[in-house]
C-alpha cells in the first residue's frame, strides 16, 4: 500500500514540475480528442432528432433483385425543409400524369451502385441514368442545402450541377459527407435498411449492378392500408402496385403547371438568385 502511495505521489510530482507546454501536449490526445469525439456524436444525435421531428410524409418502395422480390423500404420525407423536392418525390412515387402518359418510380431501375457511397435510381425515361423528368419539367432548382448527410440511408436528389434536379435520387450506404453541397437531402430510410445493404452487395467495378434491381411498387405509406406503425417485415409484404390517387390540391400546385419557371420558384423561396 505504501509503495502505491509513493508511486502516485511521484507521478503527481512529475506532472507538477512538467512545463506547461508539455502538459498541453499530453492533454490533447488524452482529454481533447475524446471530448471532440463526444461533441461530434452529440451533435449528430441532436441533428437526427431534429430531422426526425421534421418528417412530414412517408413513402414506400418495394424492391426486386432479378426476378425475386426482396422487400420494402420505408422512407420519411422532410416536407418542411425542402417542400418542392419532397412534393416531386411524392408525386413520382404515386405516379404523375403528363399528357396521356404517366411517369413515376414504379418499374424503374437502380442503374448505379457505388459501394460505401450510394445507389442511384429514378431515371423515369431511359432507366440507365442518362435522363430524368420532374413534375416541374426537365429540371428544377436547388431549394437549399440546409439538411446535411448525417447517417446511412439518407435520401437525396441526384444532381449533375447547380439547379439540375429531376427524378433521379440516391440512397446513401454511409454518411456521405462528400455529397454535401452537391445533392439536396430530402429524407431518410426509416425501415428496411437491410434491403439497401443487400443492394449494396451487388456493386461492381463499373458502377453497374451485377443483377437487375427494380422498384416494383411504390406510393404514399398509409398505416391503415399498408400495415401498423411497427412496419411488418419485408418478407411478409406483397409487391403489389398501389392505386394512383387523384392529385390533391396543395400549395405547390402553382408550380405543377409552370415547369420551366425557375425564377419564380426561387423568388418564392426568397433567395432572389440569378439562374
Amino acid at each position: 500500500m505504501g509503495l502505491i502511495r509513493r508511486g502516485v505521489t511521484f507521478a503527481f510530482d512529475v506532472i507538477w514540475r512538467t512545463p506547461f507546454a508539455f502538459k498541453v501536449m499530453l492533454g490533447v490526445p488524452f482529454v481533447g480528442l475524446p471530448s471532440f469525439l463526444y461533441y461530434q456524436e452529440y451533435s449528430r444525435k441532436q441533428q437526427r432528432n431534429y430531422l426526425a421531428a421534421n418528417v412530414t410524409e412517408k413513402v414506400y418502395m418495394d424492391f426486386a433483385i432479378g426476378n425475386r422480390y426482396v422487400g420494402r423500404v420505408l422512407i420519411g420525407l422532410y416536407g418542411n425543409l425542402c417542400p418542392m423536392a419532397v412534393e416531386n418525390f411524392i408525386q413520382l412515387c404515386e405516379g404523375y400524369k403528363v399528357g396521356d402518359k404517366k411517369i413515376g418510380y414504379k418499374n424503374t431501375l437502380i442503374h448505379a451502385i457505388q459501394k460505401d457511397l450510394c445507389l442511384t435510381g429514378g431515371d423515369v425515361i431511359t432507366g440507365v441514368g442518362s435522363h430524368g423528368l420532374s413534375i416541374f419539367g426537365s429540371k428544377f432548382p436547388d431549394e437549399n442545402f440546409d439538411v446535411p448527410f448525417i447517417q446511412d440511408g439518407d435520401v437525396a436528389m441526384f444532381s449533375t450541377g447547380p439547379h439540375s434536379n429531376n427524378s433521379q435520387f440516391i440512397i446513401t450506404f454511409t454518411r456521405a459527407l462528400v455529397l454535401y453541397g452537391h445533392c439536396m437531402v430530402v429524407g431518410t430510410v426509416l425501415k428496411g435498411m437491410r434491403i439497401i445493404r443487400m443492394i449494396e452487395e451487388l456493386s461492381t467495378q463499373t458502377g453497374r449492378p451485377s443483377q437487375t434491381v427494380r422498384v416494383v411498387g411504390c406510393g404514399m405509406y398509409k398505416e391503415a392500408e399498408h400495415g401498423p406503425s411497427a412496419f411488418p417485415s419485408p418478407q411478409e409484404l406483397e409487391p403489389s402496385a398501389p392505386k394512383t390517387p387523384a392529385l390533391p390540391a396543395k400549395p405547390f400546385e402553382r408550380y405543377l403547371r409552370t415547369p420551366e419557371n425557375f425564377k419564380a420558384s426561387l423568388e418564392w423561396q426568397g433567395k432572389n438568385k440569378k439562374i
